[in-house]
């Protein structure tokens, strides 16, 4: 509930802190919103560790300098990908019904790579009771 009221991570100024649990929630609402209107589609997509995104702007410069510096080496590796690779992961839910509603789809390890169903990874994600209870808490604020 803190996490919705904002106070969890109300003394924080790095976002990043707050992105992962609170994406868990948004996927756990989306599947329980999906059970509840199963003749509409709702995916929860991770566009994955994407280069070019506006992500760690919110980072002192210096942390800024560094994470961007690190994701472009991380692109030469190959661990992360460009925004245009995320990007069409969104474009691709969207059009190919091969996507499920009601799951939360991600890089199906590590950062970046062929997409799969993240509740295989985070079982709790399938769990009927924890969605309705990211719903209930959401919806308090909505």
């Amino acid at each position: 509930m803190q996490i919705c009221e904002g106070k969890l991570y109300a003394s924080t100024k790095d976002a990043t802190i707050p992105y992962g649990p609170i994406k868990y929630m948004g996927a756990l609402w989306m599947s329980s919103v999906a059970r509840e209107f199963p003749h509409i589609r709702f995916i929860t997509m991770s566009p994955g560790a994407t280069v070019g995104t506006e992500g760690f702007n919110t980072l002192s410069l210096f942390k800024q300098y560094m994470m961007k510096g690190m994701m472009r080496i991380m692109l030469l590796l190959g661990k992360v990908h460009k925004v245009e690779v995320g990007a069409k992961r969104y474009i691709d839910a969207l059009l190919d019904t091969s996507f499920r509603t009601g799951i939360f789809y991600g890089s199906e390890r590590g950062l970046t790579g062929p997409l799969g169903e993240q509740r295989k990874l985070f079982p709790d994600l399938d769990n009927p009771t924890y969605q309705d209870n990211a719903k209930a808490a959401i919806n308090r604020f909505i």
